[in-house]
């Protein structure tokens, strides 16, 4: 009876946690169709990005940001079947190509124009949401999700989740620093990664109904 509590406790916390990202995703990205972020976004990369543009941290930038590229995620995803971890496999392959393709649909709905006049290296195609970001953020949350249940030290799991945050945050800000992306397409990419890391969480702790445990003789 605890442990069916429980399971629903996380259920409902896991729908409403989905629920609020969806709406804050929907908000953000009228405000974004509709013009309403520029002074938001200029601010942030005025303030916290142009400022200490350099070139050390241009070209430590320039390598860092490939973390997030789709091929270098699916390369590190598939490093746990060697660890024979076949199930954790499979669940970040395909939470990579879930947010993978839900977040290009969302790019070619919204149409939003990348930076103009600041990029310091090339990027194509449209700007919301972030897909490094996306990609990224879901990737290592589930790996962190994921190694940090193999452990029972909690210096350890507190210590995976620290390298964890580090590379995802650091990656989003290296596609603001490199004028690539806009400070609310990272917030987007974010919620949309909350959003499906919610999501296979639930899905990779669902059990069947009929799998109860056997009566004792």
């Amino acid at each position: 009876m605890i442990m069916q509590k429980s399971r629903n406790t996380k259920l409902y916390f896991g729908i409403t946690l989905i629920t609020l990202c969806v709406i804050l995703f929907v908000v953000l990205a009228i405000f974004v169709k509709l013009g309403k972020v520029s002074a938001l976004n200029n601010w942030f990369y005025n303030i916290f990005a142009k400022p200490i543009q350099n070139n050390g941290l241009t070209n430590f930038f320039m390598v860092f940001t490939y973390l997030g590229n789709f091929f270098v995620l699916l390369i590190i995803s598939l490093c746990f079947l060697f660890k024979k971890q076949k199930k954790d496999a499979v669940f970040l392959v395909l939470a990579l190509i879930f947010v993978s393709i839900l977040t290009f649909l969302i790019k070619f709905i919204i149409k939003n124009p990348r930076p103009e006049g600041v990029a310091l290296i090339d990027e194509s195609g449209y700007s919301f949401p972030s897909a490094h970001t996306s990609l990224t953020a879901t990737t290592l949350t589930l790996i962190a999700y994921f190694l940090s249940k193999q452990t029972g030290k909690k210096w350890l799991k507190i210590l995976i989740w620290i390298i964890s945050i580090i590379l995802v945050f650091s990656v989003c800000y290296s596609r603001i620093y490199l004028g690539v992306h806009f400070f609310t397409d990272i917030i987007a990419g974010l919620l949309l990664s909350i959003i499906v890391v919610t999501l296979f969480i639930m899905l990779y702790n669902l059990k069947p109904a009929n799998s109860k445990a056997k009566p004792k003789l």
